[in-house]
């Protein structure tokens, strides 16, 4: 895994979903059931169930808690799942909200339910009834009022258009080229073929990484690379490493907004 500065995190296994903790990288392999740990010693396992199919792993900013979306077997559905990561205790492990008497598959189509965001006290989750909140400390679940988003000024949305403090905007339609607007009219533009919005992508990003790096994706003759938009540089540049045809990348919002995203390059993306 290749840190913005040239350093390296070695995890010694191929990476399907991760979230940056601390010092270390949490992280999944393709196939398998359990959360590995991995830092500049090595990586090793953390006995944390996890199914074959994880799209989002996110700590609590404080480093405690990790929050995701897992994906059940036979048939596939959803489970809301909370990990003290201190302990390696599940808080939170439940499909409510997740299952329907219909055709699920289109349901999750068209909710696109899963994890949104997390802070140091609560995980929410979208599901097919609706936004509901977890506490992290007590795995009590409650429902989030209808239009209101409780988790904005914390955690942002997980593929949402505002960062973590409210103050920067990704506007734009889904997919589409946009800019990123800020306080007192400060107006951030990519480069011609670059995109930051790309809201609901969960490969390219379209996400918050802190609270000032934005992702989006870069087209030029010889493929397609993630891009990095920071709003305290106001300037938007190609991750170097991340070029590929497909234009496919695995990244991660980190869970401290005191260190630079971590990117994980096409070589190492498995489907």
């Amino acid at each position: 895994m290749h840190l913005p500065d040239g350093s390296d995190i070695a995890t010694e296994d191929p990476i399907s979903a991760y979230a940056v903790v601390g010092g270390g990288v949490v992280f999944q392999t393709p196939g398998d059931d359990e959360l590995y740990w991995a830092d500049g010693s090595g990586a090793r396992g953390l006995g944390v169930k996890a199914h074959t199919t994880v799209s989002l792993i996110e700590a609590s900013p404080d480093g405690r808690y990790l929050a995701y979306a897992d994906v059940t077997e036979d048939p596939d559905t959803i489970e809301a799942v909370v990990v003290d990561f201190t302990t390696g205790e599940e808080v939170v492990r439940s499909d409510e909200g997740f299952t329907t008497s219909g055709d699920q598959a289109d349901a999750y189509e068209e909710i696109e339910p899963g994890l949104i965001a997390v802070d140091d006290e609560t995980a929410w989750f979208r599901t097919l009834d609706g936004d509901v909140a977890y506490s992290l400390a007590t795995g009590e679940r409650s429902e989030v009022p209808e239009g209101e988003k409780p988790w904005q000024p914390h955690g942002g949305d997980a593929y949402g258009v505002w960062n973590p403090s409210h103050t920067w905007e990704a506007v734009g339609e889904k997919g589409e080229p946009g800019r990123l607007v800020g306080p007192d009219g400060a107006d951030l533009v990519p480069p011609d073929g670059g995109s930051v919005i790309m809201v609901g992508d969960s490969e390219w990003g379209g996400l918050w990484f802190d609270d000032k790096t934005r992702l989006g994706r870069l087209k030029s003759g010889s493929g397609i690379s993630l891009l990095a938009c920071r709003v305290d540089q106001m300037e938007c540049v190609a991750v170097p490493g991340t070029e590929s045809p497909q234009g496919r990348a695995v990244t991660s919002r980190v869970a401290d907004g005191d260190h630079d995203p971590i990117v994980l390059p096409q070589s190492h993306h498995y489907d």
